[in-house]
């Protein structure tokens, strides 16, 4: 029985939103109407030439301006007292001891070096699904 009078009270929620909406809709629109109207009319006294306002005219000045260049000079390299000292070279001696003269036999596997890899393509992207195309019925008639 409870779970009626819930449904009863929600229901009369949801009947009554569109009114309420209404109404405050019509609120709205109103006073914005009238804000509008107060807007207007008071603009007009604004532009009347009786108001004393104390206006400030700017003129600007033209003044002629001539741009002084500095003339700089660029530092000379500070001179060198003595050559830098020449690097000696080292010379690395590798004795290599091939006495065991290991030979491996290692087969040599054929490798695809076509664009497998996503990770290395330029841009490119493959999809997931290829949607086919649907012609109109003149077009798959004439071929």
């Amino acid at each position: 029985m409870e779970q009626q009078h819930s449904f009863v009270w929600y229901r009369w929620l949801y009947i009554l939103k569109f009114p309420v909406t209404l109404v405050f809709g019509v609120f709205v629109t109103v006073s914005l109407l009238y804000l509008m109207q107060y807007l207007i009319g008071s603009g007009e006294k604004a532009l009347d030439e009786t108001s004393n306002l104390g206006i400030v005219d700017f003129v600007r000045m033209k003044e002629d301006l001539q741009v002084q260049v500095k003339q700089r000079k660029p530092k000379p390299p500070p001179a060198l007292d003595e050559p830098p000292p020449e690097m000696r070279q080292e010379s690395y001696v590798v004795s290599v001891d091939n006495s065991w003269n290991a030979k491996f036999d290692v087969p040599l596997a054929e490798l695809n070096m076509r664009r497998s890899s996503t990770l290395s393509s330029d841009g490119d992207y493959l999809p997931i699904l290829k949607v086919q195309p649907t012609y109109p019925r003149r077009a798959l008639r004439n071929g």
